[in-house]
């Protein structure tokens, strides 16, 4: 499914390079709206083409492998509250791993330039809040999540995440994606509904882009001393969600044992040894390489 998504974005990039031939349309394409809507289309393609692959090939449909019902009510704070600190929370262990191979190998990602404006505050929301909440969890925590689930919850959660992890081909957001795709897929599983992902996932992207946009009217140091302070918040009342969920659910840090003989470390181990694992990988790699040599 994954490679399904490659194939799609390098066949359109590859039309795309063709028209850039022309002057004209290069102008277009430069465009930093343009070219942020143009990456949701094909985002979105490459992922639902993907998806509805491994769903055919499982012979399974989406809502028998995952909950597309409202999540609970009773846990369904507690759990955004965990969701969000923990994003936060994860940024910080990056930022210190960053800090730390900076003089080694300093770790760099594709800067995305954002539009604008009103209208391009409206077009990044839905840009880069809405749509990847919604593709990516329907894809990874619902079309491959989903699908593991029978295999064990720890397994699916963790490959799920793993893979989510490796999707974003860049050193900084790679560790960042997988430590968040493992909260979600255990907030998923935890409120029973693949929306507790979504909700979780838009907050952090939209927060992100309300933060990108007051650098346009904020100083810089008003800004970081803002932001240090929501930081602290969201940690905090991710400790709280935590609490929260333990005292609703006693045995919340644990999963019930699957039946079989197979750990979970060697099913993982059977998944990267795979042929088309093994191809993702290369792809992943040479990506990863692609941008620390361009960025």
């Amino acid at each position: 499914g994954l490679l399904i998504f490659y194939g799609i974005q390098i066949v359109l990039s590859f039309v795309l390079g063709f028209y850039m031939l022309y002057g004209r349309v290069m102008e277009i394409i430069e465009d930093p709206a343009f070219t942020l809507e143009l990456n949701v289309i094909i985002t979105l393609i490459g992922f639902l083409s993907g998806a509805l692959f491994i769903y055919k090939t499982e012979k399974t449909k989406p809502q028998n492998v995952i909950s597309f019902s409202p999540p609970k009510k009773e846990t369904l704070p507690a759990a955004i509250m965990v969701g969000v600190g923990f994003c936060y929370a994860a940024n910080i262990v990056v930022s210190l791993l960053q800090s730390s191979f900076q003089n080694i190998f300093p770790f760099v990602q594709t800067e995305v330039e954002l539009p604008r404006g009103g209208l391009g505050f409206i077009l990044s929301v839905i840009s880069v809040a809405v749509a990847p909440a919604l593709i990516e969890e329907f894809l990874f925590r619902g079309a491959i999540m989903g699908n593991l689930l029978k295999f064990g919850k720890p397994f699916a959660i963790f490959t799920s995440a793993f893979l989510f992890g490796l999707i974003h081909g860049n050193l900084v957001q790679i560790p960042f994606a997988f430590l968040v795709g493992l909260v979600l897929g255990f907030l998923i599983i935890e409120t029973d509904s693949i929306w507790t992902g979504v909700i979780i996932h838009f907050i952090n992207n939209f927060i992100s882009v309300c933060v990108d946009y007051l650098g346009d009217y904020v100083k810089e140091d008003i800004l970081n001393i803002f932001y240090f302070i929501a930081v602290a918040l969201f940690i905090v009342l991710g400790i709280v969600g935590i609490y929260i969920l333990s005292v609703k659910n006693k045995n919340l840090f644990s999963f019930e044992k699957t039946e079989g003989i197979i750990t979970s470390y060697k099913k993982f181990g059977w998944v990267c040894s795979s042929v088309t694992v093994i191809i993702l990988f290369i792809i992943i790699g040479l990506s990863v390489l692609f941008t620390q040599l361009t960025a």
